[in-house]
């Protein structure tokens, strides 16, 4: 195999690039060098400097992530989302201003995903008293209502309100 077809093989490799896409990109990368060197530099960088923050499990360069540091927000409530794009969605999104915990998944007993193979255990381990409510933002989907619902049956903390976000038929919408 040559390297410009291990480069498309690679490509190809990654979520919403197909063999097509894959072809386009290596020939752009190939074409504009600059930009390729400069993008396989910031993609190195970022696997030696990016990790998981200690408390969220969200990523992060430092040790503490930046919200989890932020004394300004709510410490009272967080929201258990499942992977750490919802993090950046929502706080593009704006007006929540609690902490978060990032599951890393949802439980799929059916793929061999138990609560062990998640977050789960890290998310009980910050609830220490100053936690109010545990707000769940799982998709609406078998694997995670079942994670939801496991939370919710194994929270240690019984005075802990738990939620679900809402889901639905958006404002402006209908069924037909």
């Amino acid at each position: 195999m040559d390297r410009l077809d291990k480069l498309i093989e690679n490509l190809a490799s990654f979520p919403q690039l197909g063999s097509k896409s894959s072809i386009r990109f290596a020939y752009y990368l190939l074409n504009h060098k600059d930009k390729a060197l400069s993008l396989a530099k910031d993609i190195e960088e970022a696997m030696n400097n990016i990790h998981r923050c200690n408390i969220c499990c969200n990523y992060s360069e430092s040790e503490v992530c930046d919200i989890c540091s932020d004394e300004d927000r709510d410490r009272s409530t967080i929201l258990a989302v499942e992977n750490e794009e919802n993090v950046l969605r929502m706080e593009k999104e704006g007006g929540y201003n609690g902490l978060y915990h990032v599951l890393g998944g949802t439980i799929n007993l059916m793929e061999g995903i138990g609560p062990d193979e998640i977050n789960i255990n890290e998310l009980f381990k910050r609830l220490d008293g100053s936690v109010k409510e545990v707000i769940i933002a799982t998709n609406p989907d078998v694997a995670g209502n079942a994670t939801a619902n496991y939370i919710k049956e194994n929270i240690p903390d019984k005075s802990i309100k738990v939620t679900r976000i809402g889901t639905g038929v958006p404002i402006g919408g209908d069924l037909s």
